[in-house]
């Protein structure tokens, strides 16, 4: 990347931009503290050093969270002009700036969606993305839970910050640590979660399928059992797991509790393994290539750290395995 961001943009695009700038300056409602001559430095150049990430020059749809007064959407609409750029912004009169700026900067790729992030990825939006730009809005632990519904597997969530900040970047670590697992890997299996939540039912018979076809121990110990009532009791524990992986001191205590309930129900320790097994198997049959070597890695882990805490009270000599 040049040390000017700008270098690579065309006179046309250049037009266009300051056009947006042009805009900007003379609009009299309030929608950015930044429209003297600073403006092209801190919005337009500043938007485009985010096309140092491979994965954003290469997206073919990139959601813009919080998005303004259009930076980054607007610019990286222009610089990327083969990818869709949504600018998700919930404040109605940034939203109007920017249907105006697009349509009068001919930008056709960018797209203004007056709406919050939440109820966009409860919608048409989830799991829409190969990735969510942010710039400057909230701590990186809030960014990424907006971003994870809203990308694609395997997507990528870049926010443009002031400067580092070590107590912010431990707070999202620090879901990792207790897990094993990296912010990214949180990341996959938050973002996968919306497809494999709309394919709960096959998922939990494909599940329940190959637990029973490798482990008849363990078939065993759901004899009388009504299964439809227990497939839907794994869709929804599987759903308290992905939405806690950031807080993880709230879903430690409910799965000791959990574990503790298991000793009688004849579990052993051995069941853990075979679970493991068939979760990732049943996932590999319902995702398809989607569910991706690092998917997989990540939701290994995910269950890694579920089973650690629920194997303890087996671990114990003095535990009695009630048949």
């Amino acid at each position: 990347m040049s040390p000017d961001p700008t270098a690579a943009l065309g006179p046309r695009d250049r037009e266009r931009l300051g056009k947006v700038l042009e805009l900007l300056a003379a609009e009299r409602a309030s929608v950015s503290s930044v429209v003297d001559e600073r403006a092209w430095k801190v919005h337009v150049a500043d938007s485009l050093t985010g096309l140092e990430v491979p994965e954003l020059v290469a997206a073919g749809r990139v959601a813009d969270v919080g998005a303004g007064a259009g930076f980054p959407g607007l610019a990286l609409a222009v610089a990327l002009p083969d990818a869709q750029i949504d600018l998700i912004e919930s404040i109605g009169r940034k939203c109007a700036f920017m249907t105006n700026a697009a349509a009068a900067a001919a930008i056709p790729n960018a797209t203004v969606l007056n709406t919050r992030s939440e109820d966009w990825a409860a919608a048409a939006g989830r799991a829409a993305y190969d990735v969510v730009t942010a710039r400057a809005v909230g701590r990186l632990s809030t960014l990424a839970e907006l971003a994870s519904p809203l990308l694609k597997p395997n997507g990528v969530l870049i926010a443009w910050k002031g400067k580092r900040d070590e107590e912010e970047e431990a707070q999202l670590t620090n879901a990792a640590e207790p897990l094993a697992m990296t912010p990214e890997q949180i990341l996959l299996v938050r973002s996968s979660w919306p497809a494999i939540a709309d394919e709960a039912d096959a998922l939990t018979r494909h599940f329940y399928a190959h637990l029973f076809d490798i482990d008849e121990s363990a078939a065993r110990l759901f004899s009388g059992v009504d299964m439809t009532a227990q497939r839907k009791k794994l869709a929804q524990a599987l759903a308290v797991v992905v939405h806690a992986l950031d807080d993880v001191d709230c879903l430690l205590p409910p799965l000791a509790a959990l574990a503790k309930r298991h000793t009688g129900y004849g579990v052993e320790d051995r069941h853990f393994d075979s679970v493991g097994d068939a979760l990732l198997w049943a996932m590999t049959d319902v995702l398809g290539d989607a569910f991706t070597p690092d998917l997989r890695d990540a939701w290994a882990q995910a269950y890694a750290m579920v089973s650690s805490v629920m194997r303890r009270p087996f671990a114990r000599d003095d535990v009695a395995v009630a048949s």
